[in-house]
């Protein structure tokens, strides 16, 4: 009789114990639920290996190609502002 007693006062505590812990209040929307399986979903559905940096053959020629790009770009864009003003200027 006591197992029983004692397995009735740790139900009534677990309960009280749960309801003690949800909010008395909670936020409620009749809005329909847009779902998805994440913010990555679109580009890893229809390209799963499109991100795999480690498996992209000739890793130093191409990321070596973008880093010199990157590079001409951003030395070409502020001589071409500069010889822009200037001649804008007249000098």
């Amino acid at each position: 009789m006591s197992s029983a007693l004692v397995q009735g006062v740790r139900r009534v505590l677990t309960q009280r114990a749960r309801s003690a812990s949800s909010p008395a209040r909670a936020f409620n929307t009749s809005a329909a639920k847009r779902g998805g399986g994440g913010a990555d979903e679109p580009a890893y559905l229809h390209a799963k290996q499109m991100y795999d940096v480690g498996a992209t053959k000739h890793k130093h020629l191409v990321f070596g190609t973008v880093a010199l790009a990157l590079l001409g770009v951003g030395t070409a864009i502020p001589i071409y502002a500069v010889r822009f003003q200037q001649k804008k200027a007249g000098n």
